[in-house]
């Protein structure tokens, strides 16, 4: 084998690893920008506050449980079905819920 032969033979083989580190490296988790949270919302006729998606699953190190989190679009879907169950109460709410019951033996009777 020619040293020619030689560097094709060895530039086949870089250009094949590093095509292989390329598809081992798109395997890895990569975090959605708020953008893409929003499309994929949308693409499926839903609505996500991407702020708010990004900024809880950052602030768990991207992370479900203890495991890391492999697919986001998977936990987006979760997060949808979840809303309802943690809903932000109004201020009505909030105002009816702090506000004490005032009756005639609390207040009397305003003359």
């Amino acid at each position: 084998m020619t040293v020619e032969e030689q560097i094709k033979a060895l530039t086949a083989r870089v250009e094949e690893l590093e095509a292989q580190s390329a598809k081992k490296r798109s395997r890895n988790f990569q975090p959605p920008t708020l953008q893409d949270v929003e499309q994929y919302a949308a693409s499926r006729g839903e609505i996500i506050d991407g702020n708010e998606f990004i900024d809880f699953y950052e602030s768990k190190g991207w992370k479900v449980g203890t495991a890391k989190m492999k697919c986001w679009k998977s936990s987006a879907r979760r997060w949808v079905r979840n809303q309802s169950n943690f809903t932000k109460p109004n201020a009505v709410t909030l105002a009816n819920k702090n506000s004490k019951l005032v009756t005639d033996d609390t207040m009397g009777w305003l003359e």
